[in-house]
């Protein structure tokens, strides 16, 4: 079962400056957050 994640607007934001700056390695870290939260959203 995979859930899905709700971002709010200010998070949004700031995933956009990350994309922006080129910084592959936090959008990398944060793809991987957002996969496991997917899959475990209470754990």
């Amino acid at each position: 079962m995979s859930y899905s994640i709700e971002l709010t607007n200010h998070a949004e934001k700031d995933i956009e400056k990350f994309i922006k700056s080129g910084d592959k390695k936090v959008l990398i870290k944060i793809d991987k957050l957002f996969d496991e939260l997917g899959e475990h959203p209470k754990t």
